[in-house]
């Protein structure tokens, strides 16, 4: 069966960090597409909340709301992804083995998941403006990078960054060591 992913393979990569990367000279892009993500992002949440109520077959209003409320104290993607998985073992039943349901499900939350590292990453980053004196050749005279504002990992998530800071050289930025740059 082909890939059955909502993306393009390579589509979850992270944006690697170099100088010919070239970020916005101006802070406020990044600030909106902040907040863009962040808004879609709660779409993908809402409708993983109207596919969990799907599944369970809750037809009175009332009780949708109730559900909702329980439903929302769990406090990540991950666990809320767990239970529309139970939900839908349950709703499909013993039709839930067979490839053409089960398959696609999890393609689907697979993408969630992974989509929702990718929004913690935007959410919790921090933007600032990069440039670094480095050199083409160990005797050539130093030269200024300007990569100006990205969109990095702070420094303080261990996941998110390299143990050492790179060292600097044509291909990669010495200024900081996270791991990416939107």
């Amino acid at each position: 069966m082909p890939d059955k992913s909502l993306f393009p393979k390579g589509h979850w990569a992270f944006p690697v960090l170099n100088r010919d990367r070239q970020g916005d000279p101006d802070c406020l892009p990044i600030y909106c597409a902040v907040g863009n993500v962040l808004t879609a992002w709660e779409m993908v949440e809402e409708a993983l909340a109207d596919l969990f109520l799907e599944f369970l077959r809750i037809e009175k209003r009332d009780m949708q709301h109730d559900i909702l409320r329980v439903y929302g104290t769990i406090e990540n993607t991950t666990s809320r992804a767990a239970m529309v998985t139970t939900a839908a073992e349950l709703y499909f039943r013993d039709a839930w083995g067979r490839k053409e349901i089960r398959e696609p499900f999890d393609s689907l939350i697979d993408d969630v998941r992974t989509s929702a590292h990718r929004r913690n990453e935007i959410a919790h980053g921090k933007t600032g403006w990069f440039q670094e004196g480095f050199r083409k050749e160990p005797t050539a005279e130093p030269e200024l990078a300007t990569l100006g504002f990205l969109l990095v990992a702070p420094n303080y998530i261990t996941k998110r960054n390299l143990m050492y800071r790179r060292p600097q050289s044509v291909e990669h930025l010495g200024v900081t060591q996270s791991n990416y740059g939107y």
